[in-house]
């Protein structure tokens, strides 16, 4: 019997992270005969192992880059849906019966829910959960007023899918789901990139024609980054993506994401009554200083010189 949902996943360098959402894609509600894992490691070093009880398949893909991984993993899978996760990424136990029952009703483009939970130091949070003890601990710890304040920062702004999907048309990969006849149809990830891909194919996808929809259904947990270097790869990850799919007028579209972001994460971090008054302006600094640094990677790669063939620095 071939599998209905084959769910990809790319892993580089982060083998606490695959361990635990494959422990979690093995706990799930769904038969374990109605989908598939395929985890693609992007060169990690040294060479991912998956451990011995994992049900997955371990492909290696060579090229540097997520999307290249990925586009690797949905070239080796037999089911008919494709749900991509990051390594990060912990699934709630009905991830897989709840994904598929969407697609099962029409739906050809999905973007679920991604909760942000806090796992630092000070978080409390127990490893060795399991199930739905582990859904109940983790929505715990996804409170607003939980973590210190790049951890409470993310949950606020990190990954509006039902935004992102109604005004962006895209479902960002570390919770994407789409048919594979309507990813043939589309084309691959564009394996250059190394952020941004999951919004381009999107916007691909929707001059095609493909119409995604958004559910709070189909939840995947996603880890929230508790320190500041955290938050300075990623912005320097992001802002290098865009530097390398840059097209006309996306130097100043980009200034003005990053206001917009500002904005709206001040406005939503004041709304947040569940927070103290010191928290609210804690986080609320932690989003200017984010939002700062992704500019200040745009100046570095362009605005010093912007006739120069920029080489951008690499990003582990």
């Amino acid at each position: 019997m071939s599998p209905t949902v084959s769910v990809v996943i790319p892993v580089y360098n982060d083998a606490d992270g695959i361990r635990r959402c494959l422990q979690a894609l093995g706990e799930q509600t769904a038969p374990d005969e109605t989908f598939e894992v395929i985890v693609v490691d992007n060169r990690s070093d040294p060479p991912l192992a998956l451990p011995p009880a994992a049900r997955a398949t371990l492909l290696r893909e060579e090229a540097p880059g997520p999307y290249a991984a990925r586009n690797l993993g949905a070239r080796h899978a037999q089911g008919q849906i494709l749900a991509f996760v990051d390594a990060d990424c912990i699934p709630r136990s009905d991830f897989i019966e709840a994904g598929r029952r969407h697609v099962d009703r029409g739906v050809e483009y999905l973007a679920g829910r991604v909760v942000i939970y806090a796992a630092g130091p000070n978080a409390g949070y127990r490893w060795d959960l399991s199930g739905r003890d582990r859904d109940r601990a983790l929505e715990a710890l996804a409170a607003p007023d939980v973590g210190n304040a790049f951890e409470r920062y993310e949950k606020v702004l990190l990954f509006d899918q039902a935004r992102d999907m109604d005004v962006n048309h895209y479902a960002a990969t570390a919770n994407a789901w789409m048919t594979t006849a309507v990813f043939e149809r589309v084309g691959p990830f564009d394996a250059g990139l190394r952020s941004g891909g999951d919004h381009e194919w999107g916007g691909r996808a929707h001059r095609h024609g493909v119409r995604g929809t958004y559910s709070d259904q189909v939840v995947v947990f996603h880890r929230a980054r508790s320190d500041w270097a955290a938050f300075r790869g990623r912005a320097h990850r992001l802002t290098l993506g865009r530097f390398e799919a840059g097209s006309d007028g996306w130097r100043r579209e980009f200034v003005r994401t990053r206001a917009r972001k500002l904005v709206r994460g001040t406005r939503s971090i004041a709304r947040e009554v569940e927070m103290s008054p010191w928290q609210r302006v804690t986080t609320a600094g932690v989003g200017a200083a984010v939002q700062a640094t992704h500019l200040a990677y745009l100046a570095k790669y362009h605005l010093a010189d912007p006739g120069a063939d920029i080489q951008p620095e690499r990003s582990g």
